[in-house]
């Protein structure tokens, strides 16, 4: 199938490419994440101009999530190269757009991935002094929170969460996590258990979509190692292979590689 999608990128003619890269890439989606990403990668090899900014945005979450790293850094280089999140427009005046915030969130997740935290942690200082809205200056912050956990400073993490006037609702899965590490980062199981409660139930309710993709088996995960904190580790080993299902069902290499070395 994937063949004869590249046949097709391959032979369009310039002026058809955006529209064929969009008709395949949709065909290409019933196979999934892969073979979704696949097909605008491909595209972007053929024409910097075959996607647009919404089809960048996508290639580049695929492709951190499936850890094609070096695929996500050329589609960020694209939309740098248009102005989107660099080229000639001044860093802060870029971040102040909701689009422009976006791919420099982008930006640091791929940073953070590719074990360059220092600048990861610059680059999301900076969109929170310039972001012009409140859920990119949120996502910033939790993403600092996330790193202060990850180098082992809870106080810093405990300070960044404080600053968070409050909470999209989209993001709600993401600090419920990020609230249950400070609470095992305590020593208060009980109390990441009953923030975890909290996330599942609202996770069950309809039309609560949550983060994306990610925030599933991230919750699943920490779930794991809450219960075996308590004890319980047949409910640890469990709530860690539903945690792998999750990642794999999302097509996230990265959370199926942790998911799977946790189980052990």
């Amino acid at each position: 199938v994937l063949r004869r999608v590249f046949h097709r990128l391959a032979i369009a003619r310039p002026g058809e490419l955006a529209r064929t890269a969009k008709a395949e890439a949709s065909s290409a989606a019933v196979h999934g994440r892969e073979a979704h990403a696949s097909v605008l990668s491909w595209a972007l090899d053929r024409s910097a101009d075959a996607l647009t900014a919404a089809d960048l945005a996508v290639l580049i979450d695929e492709c951190i999530d499936l850890g094609r790293y070096d695929e996500a850094a050329r589609a960020l280089d694209e939309a740098e190269r248009r102005g989107l999140a660099g080229g000639a427009a001044p860093r802060a005046r870029r971040i102040r757009t909701v689009e422009g915030a976006g791919f420099a969130l982008r930006r640091a997740t791929l940073l953070r991935r590719t074990g360059r935290a220092r600048e990861a942690e610059r680059l999301l200082s900076s969109i929170l002094r310039t972001a012009g809205t409140e859920p990119e200056r949120a996502r910033a912050t939790l993403d600092l929170a996330d790193l202060a956990l990850v180098r082992g400073d809870v106080p810093a993490a405990e300070r960044a969460m404080k600053r968070l006037s409050r909470v999209p609702d989209e993001l709600f899965p993401r600090a419920a996590e990020l609230r249950a590490r400070l609470a095992l980062g305590r020593g208060d199981a009980a109390g990441a258990q009953s923030v975890l409660d909290e996330a599942f139930a609202r996770a069950a309710q309809p039309g609560e979509s949550g983060e994306g993709p990610s925030a599933s088996h991230r919750l699943w995960t920490l779930l794991g190692a809450v219960r075996e904190r308590l004890g319980d580790r047949r409910g640890a080993v469990e709530a860690q292979t539903t945690a792998l299902a999750a990642a794999e069902r999302e097509g996230n290499r990265h959370g199926a590689a942790t998911s799977a070395a946790n189980r052990r």
